[in-house]
């Protein structure tokens, strides 16, 4: 055989040789990159398990939310019609009594006097009956504590509702008590939305903003209500919770009402 026979049989071996080569390489980096993909999967999914156990731990149990409201102007439309306007601050405090601390929402509130349920006339102060609807027109909440409940009526509900302007049923919340004699003569009164101060028959209406105009005090609708639902929503992320027992008081949320009135 010739010395050219046997030269391309040696390198034929040589070629086959090192296609082995890489594929054994191609192989091992399959490989590589296979468990670093392994790696990294299982690295995210505990990633994400920690992030959903962080978020289910939020808040911390002795925080408390704090909502206080100090009323501070009356504009004079006659009697029942009369307006109280006030300043709303949302605060996460580190204790129920630690009587301050970090602010999360501020708005402006709105409230007119509402029947309560007792037996004096509202105008005279005497004793007529137990026909609430025509007494007492001029009560509001008296400043004192109170707690948060959630609601749910036809007119009002603080989940399900309607965002539509006037579309039943509304969003609102109630201010825990007020149906179980804990606020004096006043009962029934929620936190909700509306255009104007008289929208509140005794309730506290939330908006950003007003003015005294047709004998009215007087705010933006839309304004008010999305002045309404990120109230909520600051709420329902300090509880962690999407939804909460009707006519039970919300764990760690106290509702503060102030009086310091300027002339208006």
């Amino acid at each position: 055989m010739s010395r050219e026979f046997f030269q391309g049989i040696m390198n034929a071996i040589n070629n086959l040789s090192s296609s082995v080569s890489g594929a054994n390489g191609i192989s091992n980096g399959a490989d590589a990159l296979g468990t670093g993909a392994t790696q990294g999967a299982n690295a995210a999914a505990d990633n994400a398990e920690t992030q959903e156990v962080e978020e289910v731990c939020q808040p911390c149990d002795d925080k408390w939310l704090v909502v206080t409201i100090e009323r501070n102007i009356k504009h004079n439309f006659g009697g029942r019609w009369d307006c109280t306007v006030g300043d709303l601050k949302m605060e996460i405090w580190d204790s129920e009594d630690s009587g301050s601390g970090t602010p999360i929402f501020r708005c402006k509130t709105s409230e007119r006097g509402g029947p309560a349920n007792a037996d004096f006339h509202y105008r005279t102060n005497e004793r007529q009956g137990s026909n609430y609807q025509y007494y007492n027109q001029f009560l509001i909440m008296p400043s004192d504590d109170y707690g948060l409940s959630a609601h749910r009526t036809t007119n009002y509900k603080t989940y399900g509702y309607n965002t539509t302007y006037l579309q039943k049923p509304r969003p609102g919340i109630a201010i825990y008590g007020s149906s179980s004699g804990a606020m004096d003569r006043r009962t029934g009164v929620l936190i909700h939305a509306g255009s104007h101060h008289r929208w509140s028959v005794g309730c506290i209406v939330l908006h950003s903003s007003g003015e005294v105009r047709d004998g009215r005090y007087r705010f933006d609708q839309t304004s008010s209500v999305n002045t309404l639902l990120t109230f909520l929503e600051k709420l329902h992320e300090f509880t962690g919770e999407s939804r909460h027992s009707l006519g039970v008081k919300i764990d760690r949320v106290k509702l503060i009402v102030q009086e310091n009135f300027n002339e208006g």
